[in-house]
């Protein structure tokens, strides 16, 4: 879900996405069990424009936290030896445009 402000001074958004349980298709020895848990990552970012210059530059910087709970997780293709997703992660993103 997002929101820009109608005059494009700023942006919020919020994505959530869950994923069900799966059952384990290969018979390779897998350190999770034969079912890989459900699981659901939450994400927020938002962004402002700080300036735009008479010279057409436009500065504008984002924040986001993805996986904002936390969630101990593994994508199906990474499970078979079980490399979890990052954690928490804090990003900041400052862009100039011109």
């Amino acid at each position: 879900m997002r929101y820009d402000d109608p005059s494009g001074r700023f942006w919020v958004q919020y994505d959530v996405r869950h994923n069900g349980d799966q059952k384990e298709v290969d018979l390779v020895d897998n350190p999770i069990g034969d079912v890989l848990p459900s699981f659901t990552v939450h994400d927020a970012r938002a962004g402002v424009t700080l300036f735009r210059s008479d010279s057409g530059m436009t500065h504008r910087i984002a924040f986001a936290v993805t996986n904002l709970t936390n969630e101990l997780y593994a994508e199906f293709s990474n499970a078979a030896f079980f490399r979890p997703e990052p954690k928490r992660n804090f990003v900041v993103n400052y862009e100039i445009s011109f």
